[in-house]
């Protein structure tokens, strides 16, 4: 499946200072499935991924909002991406309780077929994973931008399909302060 997020690029461009509050729109080529997030990623003009971190996103909608840090003071210029995280509708839960530096876990629970390997979201908190029988072991922890938390015996554990980034890129520009003056 193909997602686009609709933004309005004329409102990515800022100047030093802004804290940019930009919204758009998830479509895809069918009826869009139910996600369990939206991530923004934003890029150096080298390619090199500056951050990637959850927008607000609302279900019913498709639209979601792009809070773009304090990373515009440091960068003049970058690429935003837009990633939908489908969800597969697969769950399991902890058998016990997870710290916040805790690397694995059993899990309980046996609805679908799950991936060896991806994402999933554990309350608040993104993870990334791998899993050997109903052993989930947390590749990386608070992944974009969450933080890694303690989760209780029997939490849920919420599985994403597919992390498909959606079509176009955005390019972002951020001008001095002094640009924005019209010499007289």
């Amino acid at each position: 499946m193909r997602y686009r997020a609709d933004i309005d690029a004329s409102a990515l461009v800022w100047k030093v200072g802004d804290k940019p509050d930009v919204r758009g729109l998830i479509k895809a080529d069918s009826a869009i499935p139910t996600l369990l997030g939206v991530t923004v990623r934003l890029y150096a003009p080298s390619g090199v991924v500056v951050s990637e971190s959850v927008a607000d996103y609302t279900l019913a909608t498709g639209a979601f909002k792009l809070i773009l840090p304090e990373i515009l003071t440091q960068r003049k210029e970058g690429l935003v991406y837009v990633s939908a995280l489908e969800d597969s509708t697969y769950t399991r839960t902890l058998s016990a309780g997870v710290s916040a530096t805790s690397s694995s876990d059993t899990l309980v629970g046996s609805t679908g077929t799950l991936q060896s390997s991806g994402f999933a979201l554990i309350e608040s908190e993104w993870v990334q994973y791998t899993i050997s029988g109903t052993t989930i072991t947390f590749v990386t922890r608070g992944l974009f931008n969450t933080t890694a938390a303690t989760h209780a015996s029997g939490a849920t554990v919420k599985f994403v399909s597919v992390k498909d980034t959606c079509t176009p890129d955005y390019p972002f520009v951020v001008r001095d302060v002094q640009e924005l003056w019209t010499p007289i």
